[in-house]
């Protein structure tokens, strides 16, 4: 599947479909099955940085990025391919077209925004192991952030094949019911215990108090 150019998109008018928002928030309505879940499920989210902010979260990135045009700008092409990507289901894409993806994606990043950006992420990001000269250091630096961030793209998209995001309402609503059945077995169960007759103790196996009376001595 192509990916287009960053340079050509005009991420100012990006719309989303509803598919893309139930995978966006999918985590948070499978975490939370009671009332907040709900409420998340609910919300409507037309905003592009909530967008963004949902998708640095599963991908696994620190969502505080104020300041970082560049890296908002990145998880809205990010976001397009993703939408793309969903058109078709199950949404398998090979490590190909998630490098292809991280490539375009960071290719406008300037140096402090790809070093952020590698902070932004998670822990193993960091841990990248850099040989090179600081003059060299934007390019090693870039090549860490494709490879880590098509290796989430390609996580990100398994997990949503996973939850199956379609039937984001129809899975929340069995995951639910399969929680109240168990509870329900468990106080039933609870109830035909305390209701059971208690053993009784074999008559040969009760003490018997008179084996322990000692009469007094006499005076």
């Amino acid at each position: 599947m192509s990916v287009r150019r960053f340079e050509h998109l005009d991420l100012e008018d990006v719309r989303i479909g509803g598919l893309l928002k139930n995978a966006l928030i999918a985590d948070l309505v499978m975490d939370d099955l009671g009332p907040r879940g709900d409420e998340i499920l609910a919300r409507p989210m037309n905003e592009p940085t909530a967008w963004t902010d949902h998708l640095a979260r599963q991908l696994r990135m620190d969502i505080d990025y104020d300041g970082l045009a560049g890296l908002h700008e990145t998880l809205l092409f990010v976001l397009i391919e993703l939408e793309n990507m969903l058109k078709r289901w199950p949404p398998r894409a090979d490590s190909g077209w998630c490098k292809t993806v991280a490539h375009a994606a960071t290719g406008g990043l300037t140096p402090i925004e790809l070093y952020s950006t590698v902070l932004l992420g998670p822990a193993e990001w960091r841990r990248a192991k850099l040989g090179c000269t600081v003059e060299r250091l934007p390019a090693h630096l870039r090549g860490v952030l494709e490879g880590a961030l098509a290796a989430e793209i390609a996580r990100v998209l398994s997990t949503w094949e996973t939850w199956d995001v379609r039937k984001l309402r129809e899975r929340r609503a069995k995951a639910i019911e399969a929680i109240e059945r168990q509870e329900h077995e468990e106080r039933e169960a609870q109830r035909l215990a305390e209701r059971a007759p208690r053993p009784r103790t074999p008559r040969s196996d009760r003490p018997n108090p008179a084996a322990f009376f000692r009469p007094p001595p006499r005076v």
